[in-house]
């Protein structure tokens, strides 16, 4: 997408107008922070307090879609998981426990994505596969296997294939360094058009 997309008279307000926004937590706020940094050059905030609120709202120049609203939330690893070895986020859209839908208003690129501030890596989920139905379950788990997030901290990038368990939809997860998230989330692009075209073949 061009740069000039980004620019489109208005489009700050229609952003604040459409997007369903609440104030972040502390640790939330931090991971916002350092996204931005991370994308320094490719994104900029919707707003000067856009790191205060989730979702994170960024217009997006060159080879990103011009809107994207980011959910992002710490990546963790705990000995209780039920995949051995995999490293994991939790969906909370609401206080209400209620299903819920991200936002995809706009034609806005919605990235899931998790963050690990101790391996300084990303993890970039496909958000369309868990966002069906009636919408996606308060506090619903999403993984990625720790071989995964060390190849990507080794190579810069890493990709792995997953079955949903439920709609047996695949995604592929995009996991990067923060110098990598750029490509990380064309790469997130990508795959997402590929399965949506796939969909619509099968």
């Amino acid at each position: 997408m061009s740069a000039e997309c980004e620019k489109l008279p208005g489009m700050e307000s229609l952003v604040e107008l459409s997007a369903t926004r609440v104030r972040a937590a502390a640790s939330t706020t931090r991971a916002h922070q350092q996204m931005i940094r991370d994308l320094e050059g490719a994104a900029t905030p919707a707003t000067p307090n856009a790191a205060l609120y989730k979702p994170l709202v960024l217009h997006a120049v060159d080879s990103l879609p011009p809107l994207l609203r980011v959910y992002l939330f710490n990546l963790t690893t705990h000995t209780s998981e039920r995949q051995m070895g995999a490293f994991r986020i939790q969906i909370t859209l609401n206080s209400g426990k209620q299903p819920a839908h991200f936002d995809w208003s706009n034609g806005a690129f919605v990235v899931l994505a998790g963050y690990s501030q101790s391996l300084g890596v990303y993890a970039l989920w496909d958000a369309g596969v868990y966002d069906i139905g009636d919408g996606i379950a308060f506090s619903r788990g999403c993984q990625v296997l720790d071989s995964t997030l060390y190849s990507a901290m080794t190579k810069g990038l890493a990709e792995q294939e997953r079955r949903m368990r439920n709609s047996g939809l695949r995604e592929t997860v995009v996991a990067a360094t923060a110098g990598n998230l750029e490509r990380a989330l064309e790469l997130r692009w990508q795959r997402t058009v590929d399965r949506l075209i796939a969909d619509t073949t099968t």
